[in-house]
C-alpha cells in the first residue's frame, strides 16, 4: 500500500546482483508486509527512446537507407556502412508527395538514371536484392543477440505502475483470521522496464505501392518483424500481468497444504493468440507504430472463504440450593373467625421439576404444580413428617414451602482462572473460481518533429462462474464493444518525424492508477510528451508527459457475515458439585422470630404473586415452625463456543477516470470513479463513488523518495474507505555497493466500516510505521515497526524482521520473524527457498515455503503451519529485451 514504508523502500531500491526471485510472493508473510528486496541505490530510468521510422518511397526506387542504432559517440544521421558485395544505392528518402528530397541536383539525377539503365532487368535485381537484405537482417539479429546476452541475463521484472490498494479480504479480531492473498498481483513499483539500451532504432521498410497514400488511411503501414521493436514501446500491465509484444505465454501455479486450511490450487496465465506491429510514415510526416495483440487468459479469483472456530473453554459454574418452609396456626388468616386449631402453610409451593433440567446447561425447565398452596391446611401427619430432623417439604403430594435447586447460576471463573487448559480448533476453507477470458490490446504511437502521442486500447471479456449476477457482468463487458479504439490525433508538418521519443511518455502511460484484482472490459488512454532534440539533455530537464485514461471493468466487493453457532450458553464435561458455604436452621418460634419480614415478604411476592401476603406480620403467627437453609456450590465444566465467519466475493461494475503528469522526478495523479455494488443490502449503498489524488517525488541521485495522497469514498465499507497517507524514504549508498535505507509512513483510515452485520468488529486500517533496510554484500536485512494507537482505527503494534540472500546463481533464500505483535492474528515465522532453472525473466522457477500463523484466544494460542509450493514459467525467456524473438 502507498502508506507502508516498505513499499517506499521497494520503489527506492533496485535489485542488481542480488535477487530474491519471486520467493516472497509466495511466503505467508505478515499482513501489509511488502516483499523483501535487495537494497541497492536506484538508477535513472532511460530518458530517450529512439524510434526512427523510414518515410514511404515510390515503387521505382530500389532501397531506402536502413538506419542503425546510433551510439552515444555516433551522430544519429550517420548512415549504416553496408557490405561491399551488396549493390545498394544510398538514395535519400522522399516525402509523402514523391518529390526528390532537397539536396539532389539535376546532374546527380541524370547520373542516377544512367546507373539504373545499366543495371538491367529491375525485377531480377529487386529479387536478388531482397534475398541479400533478408540474409543480412538475419546476420545482424544473431550479432545483436550475442551482444545483448549479458543484458538479458541480468533482466528483472519490468516495473509497472502502482495499482489500487489491495482488496485482500480483511480479517477481523472476532473471527481470528488474517487477510488472504488473492490472485497474483503486480508489485507497487513504477514503469520503467529495463532494456539493453536507452536507444533503440526500428527500421521500417517502405510499403510497396504505386501511389501516395491518402491522408486518414493506414495504407502506408507495413508489418514489421517483432524483434526489431523496442519492448519499452509496448510494455504494459494487463490486469496485473506485465506483457510486451514479445510475450507468448506465461503460467503460474501454487498450492497450499496446511494443518487447518484447505485451499483450491491457484492457476494464472495467458497465451498469445496473435500479435503484429505495423509501422509507416504518413504523407504529412507523422511516423506511426501500431501494435495489436490478442491473448487468452486464465485467472484464479477468490470467491468463498469460510472460517469455523470451535472453542472449548474451561469454566467454573456457581450454583445454590435455597430451602424455606413456614407453618403455623391458621388464626392469623381469619382474625374474626373465633380461633382455629388447624395449621396452615404460609408459603406457596415452589420447586423445580427434577426431570426438567437441561443436561447441556443444568438449568431447570419447569416448576412443579403440586403441593399445599399458601394458606392451605397442613395435616397433623404431614406436619409430623416436616418436623423430622433435616429439611422436609412434606409427604408426597402435600409439599409445602420453597426448594430452589439451581446447579448453574452463572460463571464464576473462566479460562486460566480455573487452572485448566482449554482447546481451540480452527478450520479455514478457501474456494476460488476460475475465469477464462479474452483480451485484445492495441497501442498506437505517433511521432512528428516536435512531440509524440501514445494511444492505448485494451478490451476484455471474462466469464466469472458463480458470480452473483453473471448476466449483468456479461452485459457490462459486451457494452464496452461500442466504445471506440483510441487513435490519437497528431498534426503533421514539413519536417521529418523526430525519432527521439521522450521516455516519460511510456512511464506516464503505465502510471495510470488502475483498479487492482479486477477484470478489464475496456481501457482507453491517451498520453502525450514533447520529443527530445538534444540527446545530451539532463534527465531532470526532460519535458514531462501527461496521460489520461478511462477504465471500465469488474472489481471485487466482499460480503461478510459472522454467524454465532454456539454462544457459550451450553456446557459439557461437568464435574460433581463442591460445597463452598452453607447455613441451615429449623425450629419453632425462636427460629421464626429471627426471620426478616422484609426479605420473606419480598420472596413471597416474587414467587407467590399474592399482594396480601405483604400485609402479614410473621411475629403474630402462633405455633410457628420453620425450616430455612442456603448452600453455595461450584462445579467444573467446559463452555462450548462456536462461530462461523464467511466471505463471499462478487465482481461488480466499476468505472474509473485517472490521469497523471510524470517527469523524471515527479508524478502527480488524480482519479475518480464509482463502483455499482448491487450486492449491498441497502440500495442507498449501491453507489460507491470516490475521488482522490497523490503526489510522489523521487530523486534517484540523492536517494530520496516521498509520497502523499488521499482518497474519499461515498458509502465506504471495510475495503473501500476514505484514507490519507504519506511516506518518506532516504537511501544512503556506499562506494562498495552496500546501502542503507530509512523510511517512515502514516496511513490514516478515516471511515473504514467497523461493523459486520450487527456485530461490532472495529477497524484496523490505520498504520504508523518506521522501517529500515540494508544491503550488505549478498544479504538483505530489514525491519518494520508499526506503532498501534497513534491514529484512530489503528492496527496493533508489531515488529517484523526480514532477511534475504542469493545462494549461488539460481538459488535464493528468504524469511521473516515477528518477535512482537499485539494483534490476535500473528504471522510468526516464514521461510522460502527458491530455485530458478536459468537466468532469464521467464526461466522456470520453483519456490517452496513454510510459515506459521498464530491465533490468540482466551483458551491459548492456536498455531497453523502452512506449506506452499509454486511454479512459474513462460516464453520467450526475456520478453522485455529487444531482439528476443526473431521472425
Amino acid at each position: 500500500m502507498a502508506s507502508t514504508p516498505f513499499a517506499t523502500i521497494a520503489a527506492a531500491m533496485e535489485v542488481t546482483s542480488v535477487r530474491v526471485d519471486k520467493s516472497l510472493e509466495q511466503v505467508s508473510s505478515p499482513p501489509a508486509a511488502p516483499e523483501v528486496k535487495a537494497v541497492t541505490p536506484p538508477v535513472e530510468n532511460p530518458t530517450v527512446v529512439q524510434n526512427p521510422v523510414s518515410e514511404p518511397l515510390p515503387s521505382p526506387q530500389l532501397i531506402a537507407r536502413v538506419p542503425t542504432a546510433p551510439t552515444k559517440n555516433t551522430p544519429q544521421s550517420a548512415p549504416e556502412s553496408l557490405p561491399k558485395e551488396q549493390l545498394v544505392a544510398q538514395i535519400p528518402t522522399t516525402g509523402g508527395s514523391g518529390a526528390p528530397a532537397p539536396g539532389l541536383s539535376s546532374a546527380e539525377l541524370i547520373q542516377l538514371a544512367q546507373l539504373l539503365s545499366q543495371l538491367g532487368d529491375l525485377s531480377v535485381l529487386q529479387e536478388q536484392l531482397s534475398n541479400i537484405q533478408q540474409e543480412l537482417s538475419e546476420i545482424r539479429s544473431v550479432v545483436r543477440d550475442l551482444q545483448q546476452e549479458s543484458v538479458i541475463n541480468s533482466q528483472e521484472r519490468p516495473r509497472l505502475p502502482e495499482p489500487v490498494q489491495q482488496l485482500d479480504s480483511v480479517a477481523t479480531n472476532q473471527e481470528n483470521s488474517r487477510p488472504v492473498t488473492t490472485s497474483p498481483q503486480t508489485a507497487n513499483t513504477e514503469s520503467s522496464p529495463e532494456t539493453e539500451s536507452d536507444v533503440a532504432q526500428i527500421p521500417v521498410p517502405p510499403p510497396e505501392r504505386e501511389e501516395t497514400p491518402e491522408p486518414g488511411t493506414d495504407d502506408f503501414l507495413q508489418k514489421m518483424p517483432l524483434n526489431r521493436v523496442n519492448p519499452l514501446i509496448t510494455t504494459q500491465n494487463l490486469d496485473g500481468t506485465p506483457i510486451s509484444h514479445f510475450s507468448d505465454w506465461e503460467i503460474a501455479a501454487s498450492g497450499l497444504v496446511s494443518d487447518s486450511t484447505t485451499s483450491d490450487v491457484n492457476v494464472d496465465g495467458f497465451a498469445r493468440l496473435d500479435s503484429d506491429i505495423f509501422q509507416g510514415t504518413t504523407a504529412d510526416n507523422v511516423a506511426v507504430t501500431d501494435f495489436r495483440g490478442t491473448y487468452v487468459r486464465l485467472r484464479s479469483a477468490p470467491q468463498d472463504r469460510e472460517v469455523e472456530t470451535d472453542i472449548d473453554q474451561p469454566v467454573t459454574l456457581g450454583g445454590y440450593l435455597y430451602q424455606f418452609t413456614l407453618t403455623g396456626g391458621c388464626d392469623i388468616l381469619d382474625p374474626g373467625g373465633g380461633g382455629s386449631d388447624e395449621t396452615c402453610s404460609f408459603l406457596p409451593p415452589v420447586a423445580f421439576d427434577p426431570q426438567s433440567y437441561d443436561p447441556d446447561t443444568l438449568l431447570p425447565g419447569r416448576l412443579l404444580d403440586s403441593g399445599i398452596p399458601f394458606g392451605g391446611v397442613v395435616s397433623e401427619e404431614n406436619l409430623a413428617f416436616i418436623k423430622q430432623p433435616g429439611f422436609q417439604r412434606g409427604l408426597p403430594g402435600q409439599e409445602v414451602g420453597i426448594e430452589l435447586n439451581v446447579p448453574n447460576s452463572g460463571i464464576v471463573a473462566i479460562g486460566p482462572e480455573t487452572g485448566r487448559q482449554g482447546q481451540t480448533i480452527r478450520r479455514e476453507n478457501l474456494d476460488n473460481t476460475y475465469s477464462v477470458g479474452l483480451s485484445n490490446v492495441r497501442q498506437v504511437l505517433k511521432q512528428n518533429d516536435q512531440e509524440a502521442v501514445l494511444g492505448r486500447t485494451v478490451r476484455g471479456f471474462a466469464a466469472i462462474p458463480n458470480d452473483e449476477d453473471f448476466g449483468l457482468d456479461s452485459a457490462v463487458q459486451l457494452a464496452t464493444l461500442l466504445l471506440p479504439d483510441v487513435d490519437p490525433a497528431l498534426e503533421g508538418g514539413d519536417a521529418p518525424p523526430n525519432p527521439n521519443v521522450n521516455a516519460n511518455l511510456f512511464t506516464a502511460a503505465n502510471n495510470s492508477r488502475l483498479p487492482s484484482n479486477s477484470f478489464t472490459a475496456y481501457q482507453g488512454s491517451v498520453s502525450r510528451a514533447e520529443s527530445i532534440t538534444d540527446l545530451n539533455t539532463p534527465p531532470e530537464d526532460i519535458p514531462a508527459a501527461t496521460s489520461n485514461s478511462f477504465w471500465v471493468g469488474l472489481s471485487p466487493v466482499v460480503d461478510r457475515e459472522i454467524e454465532i453457532l454456539e454462544d457459550g450458553s451450553r456446557f459439557k464435561d461437568f464435574s460433581g458439585p463442591r460445597l463452598v458455604a452453607a447455613a441451615y436452621g429449623e425450629g419453632g418460634a425462636e427460629v421464626a422470630d429471627n426471620l426478616s419480614a422484609q426479605v420473606a415478604a419480598t420472596l413471597l411476592n416474587e414467587v407467590g404473586g399474592v399482594d396480601q401476603q405483604l400485609l402479614l406480620d410473621f411475629d403474630d403467627i402462633q405455633n410457628a415452625y420453620t425450616q430455612i437453609g442456603l448452600a453455595f456450590f461450584e462445579r467444573d465444566a467446559t463452555q462450548i463456543i462456536k462461530t462461523r465467519y464467511r466471505e463471499r466475493t462478487n465482481y461488480v461494475p466499476h468505472l474509473s477516470f485517472t490521469g497523471n503528469r510524470t517527469d523524471n522526478r515527479n508524478r502527480t495523479r488524480y482519479y475518480l470513479g464509482a463502483l455499482i455494488d448491487y450486492t449491498a443490502e441497502d440500495t442507498q449503498d449501491w453507489l460507491k463513488a470516490y475521488v482522490g489524488g497523490d503526489y510522489r517525488y523521487r530523486n534517484v541521485n540523492s536517494g530520496v523518495q516521498a509520497e502523499v495522497g488521499g482518497i474519499g469514498y461515498l458509502n465506504p465499507d471495510k475495503d473501500y474507505y476514505s484514507r490519507l497517507w504519506g511516506n518518506v524514504a532516504k537511501t544512503f549508498s556506499a562506494d562498495n555497493g552496500n546501502s542503507f535505507t530509512l523510511a517512515a509512513g502514516l496511513d490514516y483510515a478515516i471511515d473504514q466500516d467497523q461493523q459486520i452485520g450487527d456485530i461490532f468488529v472495529g477497524s484496523t486500517g490505520s498504520r504508523a510505521t518506521i522501517s529500515a533496510a540494508a544491503r550488505l554484500g549478498g544479504m538483505t536485512l530489514s525491519a518494520d515497526q508499526n506503532f498501534g494507537g497513534l491514529l484512530p482505527n489503528s492496527d496493533e503494534s508489531s515488529l517484523t524482521l526480514r532477511v534475504g540472500t542469493q545462494l549461488g546463481e539460481n538459488f535464493s533464500l528468504s524469511g521473516y520473524y515477528t518477535p512482537f505483535d499485539e494483534d490476535t492474528v500473528v504471522a510468526r515465522y516464514g521461510v522460502n527457498a527458491g530455485i530458478k532453472f536459468g537466468s532469464f525473466y521467464n526461466s522456470p522457477s520453483l519456490v517452496f515455503g513454510w510459515s506459521q500463523d498464530e491465533y490468540k484466544f482466551a483458551t491459548g494460542t492456536f498455531s497453523d503451519d502452512r506449506f506452499t509450493v509454486s511454479f512459474s514459467t513462460g516464453q520467450p525467456n526475456a520478453p522485455f529485451v529487444t531482439g528476443t524473438r526473431r521472425r
